[in-house]
């Protein structure tokens, strides 16, 4: 799955968002709203903000589907502009997490799981001047039944292409 990892990468990175992946999220959320999620593989990440938010699901599709309440559709090919905003637990392959970031983001703010590593890394520059707040979350366990969390350190990213400003930093309250 990593880069230090002995687990084989699953096809497309499906990697369902764990519970504790979106506790840091909360507090950066809107109180009401629809939103998108168009990697939504079996729906995890749906359920969890519905059970923990008053956010209501408007478009939940992936590439393919791995629960019947998620729809088929290319996310690169998605329009989810009716949406408050964008939240998803995409692929972490560059050659698709960067188009996705400049699809989603020019829709509407778009809240993206990835790892914390690509902020420092130089393919990042030309995505950070409109990401407006980056949440850790450390590390998660990614993979049902094992003992041990994933070995890389992950992020909330909010994209937005309207913003201008300087990039908000949160760190880990615990």
């Amino acid at each position: 799955m990593g880069k230090r990892s002995d687990f084989e990468r699953k096809p497309r990175d499906y990697y369902p968002t764990p519970i504790e992946a979106v506790y840091p999220l909360l507090p950066h959320l809107p109180a009401k709203g629809l939103f998108a999620e168009p990697c939504a593989g079996d729906g995890r990440l749906i359920e969890h903000l519905h059970e923990l938010t008053d956010l209501k699901g408007y478009w939940m599709t992936d590439i393919e589907p791995q629960s019947c309440f998620v729809g088929e559709c290319d996310a690169l090919e998605a329009d989810f502009s009716m949406c408050d905003l964008c939240i998803t637990n995409p692929p972490w392959d560059r050659k698709l997490l960067h188009p996705m970031i400049e699809h989603f983001a020019s829709q509407c703010p778009t809240w993206l799981l990835f790892d914390a590593n690509w902020m420092f890394t130089k393919q990042a520059k030309d995505y950070l001047p409109y990401c407006e707040k980056i949440v850790t979350i450390g590390r998660v366990k990614w993979i049902e039944g094992t003992k041990m969390t994933g070995k890389d350190d992950s992020c909330w990213y909010l994209f937005d292409k309207n913003f201008t400003g300087t990039t908000t930093f949160f760190g880990r309250n615990a």
